[in-house]
């Protein structure tokens, strides 16, 4: 009797031309204090700090090129000061990309990309625009020096910048979910400066941020949701199987070792057959005897003591190896046979076995006893 158990297994640069900006960027390059290198004046007063917790798609979802598996909000604040310049100039600086999502893709995650969107400001006094702006939403992360606000003051005020996260499948065949490894730094930089009158913009103190860096602190992202697992579904009929032998004379059972060729008396054959597959499904095949489930051997033990029973999967010529069932998260490493991927939506995958006799390791012909010969496997199907 052959039964079937299922058990799833689950640098930096600046926009402002003329020498003095010039120098500045070479100067915060080498090394000068961030003091020296920037105004004294208008500083950045916060840090990016979450405006809310990451929301993210659940674990087990089935995830499309495009779809959002995470997503959250963040801002931060400068004290503009109307003594060094009454105009404040916000400019975000980010890398071009090549896929249709706008989306920096993400090293740590194959098959995720992170798009940074500008949501808007706000200010603690009336800030008059003085050039078009970018409107809430806009992405900056795949834009090149993007000017997302020029405003007026009349007086000193603290201004807040807001940003979205989202996390998005930008290759539906990589993307498997769990920790992300994040290294992106440096690809998104956002810049905050002051002008007096019509002198030069300079760049306030801690001027710039870096957004997609507080992907690694602040804004550090959750356990990244996985994918449903592609499944096939499996019938009564290979669930639970019985293959019937040919009778043979003792004689005509071939030792333990022996070739493939030399236990063809009496062999019969069965399938394992999967169908109505998820697109992707693959499948690995171990069996385990049900007399002995703990011990790595070529065969299946029978109520004769001195005959089992050995598989050969396909046209292979090495037996199957039977031992412990996969349990939990812990799958053997002896081979076990693997079908699909399923190349589309509702396919079958098909595993054919040959069954023979075989004389077990130590006995000789005279220790075999005439009479019906009984064994049992468990096939525990594995989605890798």
């Amino acid at each position: 009797m052959l039964n079937i158990l299922m058990k799833s297994q689950n640098v930096l640069r600046m926009r402002y031309s003329g020498s003095t900006v010039l120098a500045l960027s070479f100067a915060l390059l080498i090394g000068v204090s961030p003091a020296k290198a920037q105004t004294e004046v208008c500083f950045r007063s916060r840090d990016l700090t979450p405006s809310t917790t990451w929301s993210m798609a659940p674990d087990g979802s089935t995830f499309k090129n495009g779809d959002i598996v995470g997503r959250t909000s963040a801002y931060t604040q400068f004290f503009m000061p109307i003594g060094h310049g009454e105009t404040v100039h916000v400019d975000a600086n980010g890398i071009p990309v090549s896929n249709a999502y706008n989306a920096v893709p993400l090293g740590g995650m194959p098959g995720l990309g992170l798009i940074v969107r500008w949501a808007g400001y706000n200010a603690t006094v009336t800030l008059t625009p003085t050039a078009p702006g970018a409107a809430p939403g806009t992405i900056i992360s795949n834009k090149t020096w993007l000017s997302v606000l020029k405003a007026r003051a009349t007086s000193n005020y603290t201004l807040t910048h807001f940003y979205t996260f989202e996390l998005v499948v930008i290759d539906e065949k990589l993307y498997k979910g769990g920790k992300l490894n994040f290294v992106e730094t440096g690809k998104t930089l956002v810049q905050t400066a002051s002008q007096k009158g019509a002198g030069v913009p300079q760049v306030c103190y801690n001027g710039f941020v870096d957004p997609m860096a507080a992907l690694l602190g602040t804004v550090q992202v959750p356990e990244l949701p996985k994918p449903v697992t592609p499944t096939c579904r499996f019938t009564t009929n290979t669930l639970n199987q019985r293959v019937e032998l040919e009778p043979v004379d003792p004689g005509q059972i071939t030792p333990a070792g022996s070739a493939r060729p030399t236990g063809s008396e009496g062999q019969s054959f069965f399938y394992v057959n999967a169908t109505n597959c998820n697109k992707g499904a693959k499948i690995k095949l171990y069996f385990t005897d049900t007399r002995d489930t703990s011990t790595p051997k070529e065969y299946i033990r029978t109520n004769n003591p001195a005959v089992g029973i050995r598989l050969y999967y396909s046209g292979e010529y090495e037996t199957m190896p039977f031992g412990p069932a996969p349990v939990g998260s812990w799958v053997p490493s002896r081979y076990a046979p693997t079908l699909g991927p399923a190349t589309y939506e509702g396919a079958s995958l098909s595993a054919g076995f040959t069954a023979q006799y075989v004389r077990l390791p130590n006995k000789t012909e005279a220790d075999i006893k005439p009479g019906p010969v009984d064994a049992s496997a468990t096939l525990v199907i594995v989605y890798p």
